[in-house]
């Protein structure tokens, strides 16, 4: 019996010697506790930190890739729209050797053709205000040729310039729906 009356007082001592120093056990506790707030934060925060990180990556990737289509789709079409143009002053260039200024002044153009040519693209023809339909326009027929050979430069441009956005649209759509997922 004595070791139990020894093993209590031991065991007194010890839960006393707790009960004094409870001011340490409770700093201890509050820096357990600090710890472990400090910890769950840092695991939070880096967690977040590769969240926007991997985001950034997904964005730079995305630009890179747009930048390529970008340059392929200018080394194709800025030579079209090049040769286009050429193609067109050359054109051009070549209109008073089919058109001569004879033909220009033994074949009038005539102000119906004028006034068809100025409005077909805005709707109907209006009637004729300055002159009968037969009447000389004053327009020479090398004017016609070049005003044609200039709309349809314009106009293959254009086409080339739709095509060359299509083009831009689907394949920066499919980066797009790529990095979308």
């Amino acid at each position: 019996m004595n070791w139990l009356r020894t093993f209590a007082s031991s065991g007194m001592s010890f839960f006393s010697g707790v009960i004094a120093n409870w001011q340490a056990f409770a700093a201890v506790g509050v820096v357990s506790l600090g710890m472990g707030a400090f910890g769950t934060y840092k695991i939070m925060h880096n967690a977040n930190l590769a969240e926007k990180t991997t985001q950034a990556v997904r964005t730079v990737n995305l630009v890179r890739e747009q930048g390529v289509i970008n340059s392929d789709l200018g080394v194709l079409y800025v030579p079209k729209f090049v040769f286009i143009a050429s193609e067109t002053q050359r054109v051009r260039t070549e209109i008073p050797q089919h058109v001569t200024p004879e033909i220009d002044r033994t074949h009038p153009v005539p102000l119906g053709f004028v006034r068809v040519w100025n409005e077909l693209p805005d709707g109907p023809v209006p009637p004729a205000a300055a002159g009968s339909d037969a009447d000389d326009s004053g327009v020479a027929l090398s004017s016609v040729a070049d005003a044609g050979v200039n709309t349809q430069g314009a106009l293959k441009a254009c086409l080339t310039e739709k095509a060359e956005w299509w083009d831009w649209y689907d394949k920066n759509a499919t980066v797009w729906n790529k990095s979308q997922k």
